[in-house]
């Protein structure tokens, strides 16, 4: 008659080749129940704190996604972006100071000289790189057309 292999415990506990005792699993099923009771018992106390809070936005607002002065959610419109486009430059930009300088000037600048004639026209600045920004700019001032190479006019 051939001997039965001894079985070793992992170090988990387990034993190889056969399953869990059942006192272990039964441990194990009751601890997992008690976990999950707890955890539906945070859930209400969630839920309930949540109804509290929503309660608390109502009675300021109207209703917690009313769109009135509490609601917490950004709105967000499609002309948002367009808005800043239709109405010009703001006054005192670096864009307005461009299409301001541009339209006294009746040649076509670059963006060096134009950089210079913005300075003169009272634009605050600190930046060491005006050039650049006023070439950056360019592009996004209303009504100007590239002339040439390098050079800029107002249409």
């Amino acid at each position: 008659m051939p001997r039965k292999k001894k079985v070793k415990k992992t170090e988990t506990g387990r034993m190889n080749g056969r399953s869990a005792p059942k006192t272990a699993r039964n441990t194990l099923l009751s601890d997992l129940a008690e976990h999950q009771n707890a955890l539906q018992v945070q859930c209400e106390v969630l839920e309930e704190t949540l109804r509290s809070v929503e309660a608390v936005i109502e009675t300021i607002s109207g209703s917690p996604y009313s769109g009135g002065r509490g609601d917490m959610r950004p709105r967000l419109t499609a002309r948002s972006s367009r808005v800043s486009s239709v109405r010009g430059p703001r006054e005192g930009s670096l864009v307005d100071y461009i299409r301001k300088v541009l339209t006294k000037s009746n040649k076509a600048l670059r963006p060096v000289e134009i950089a210079r004639l913005v300075v003169q026209a009272g634009y605050p600045t600190k930046s060491a790189n005006l050039t650049a920004s006023v070439n950056n700019a360019l592009p996004k001032v209303p009504g100007v057309k590239k002339a040439s190479r390098g050079h800029y006019t107002m249409k």
